[in-house]
């Protein structure tokens, strides 16, 4: 899963919003893009726009499908549109943890437990 946020300029929001969305047909062409959304509570400033990800072959599949999208005229086009847009860009990879039946027991045990 990757998570990118573009912190924007308040006077360019509406702009990058409407380039993001005649943008999303070719966006949703090559990416797995599982959400775009505008938090208006919570740990992020306002004005950020975030995408959310979801690429079910990890990291290679990430890789080929951005090196395929990057080639793209109109995807170079809509890159040179909303740069001026952002004040910030932010971008976070996450995996899945991979726990076993032990470590989760314990977990349970501590939180049903929590000063022991």
């Amino acid at each position: 899963v990757e998570l990118r946020q573009y912190h924007l300029h308040p006077s360019q929001t509406a702009h990058y919003t409407q380039q993001t969305t005649l943008s999303s047909p070719l966006r949703t062409s090559h990416l797995p893009l599982a959400l775009f959304a505008y938090p208006e509570t919570g740990s992020l400033p306002l004005n950020t726009a975030f995408h959310l990800y979801h690429y079910p072959g990890g990291l290679s599949e990430r890789a080929t499908l951005r090196t395929q999208l990057a080639k793209e005229t109109e995807w170079k086009e809509y890159l040179k549109n909303v740069k001026g847009c952002m004040m910030e860009q932010r971008s976070g990879i996450f995996v899945e943890a991979k726990i076993g039946l032990d470590d989760v027991k314990g977990l349970k045990y501590y939180v049903d437990n929590p000063r022991k």
